[in-house]
């Protein structure tokens, strides 16, 4: 098990998948807040989620088999041959910014959900249709009617 986990950080798993992580994180924020002002249907968003969650494990597979180096993406050698010299996937620097956006994302989230809807200080019912073309049950109507008019008023 140490074995595995000293692999995946040397191919840089890790990192991949805690900036995969970020880059989600933000990309949600931000559909969550653009979609509904563009009128787009609710599902568009359950298929950008999917997108996302299917792209994980292709984005962890692509940081097991390539490296970025030098000389452009490579495949990873294996254990046995010497490390060449790679330049890193992304710097800390840009954990950084992904880290701090995420974190300014989230409390502007938090901040800005607040209660901004107009108090209600009155609602309109309208009488019940009795749907159903019998006169025997119109009284039911009504009484219906009168139940949610007082429901209402409380």
């Amino acid at each position: 098990m140490k074995n595995l986990i000293k692999e995946l950080r040397r191919r840089k798993v890790f990192r991949v998948s805690g900036v995969y992580a970020g880059v989600t994180f933000i990309l949600l924020q931000l559909v969550d807040i653009i979609f509904p002002m563009l009128m787009l249907p609710a599902w568009t968003q359950t298929f950008v989620l999917a997108l996302l969650v299917i792209g994980f494990p292709v984005a962890v597979g692509l940081a097991w088999a390539f490296d970025i180096t030098d000389d452009g993406i490579v495949r990873t050698k294996g254990k046995a041959e010497s490390p060449t010299t790679t330049r890193p996937f992304i710097s800390n620097t840009a954990l950084g910014i992904v880290a701090s956006l995420a974190i300014l994302v989230a409390a502007w989230s938090w901040f800005s959900s607040g209660d901004n809807s107009p108090e209600i200080r009155s609602i309109a019912v309208l009488p019940l249709v009795n749907m159903m073309n019998d006169p025997d049950q119109d009284y039911f109507v009504d009484g219906m009617h009168e139940a949610l008019t007082a429901e209402l008023s409380k």
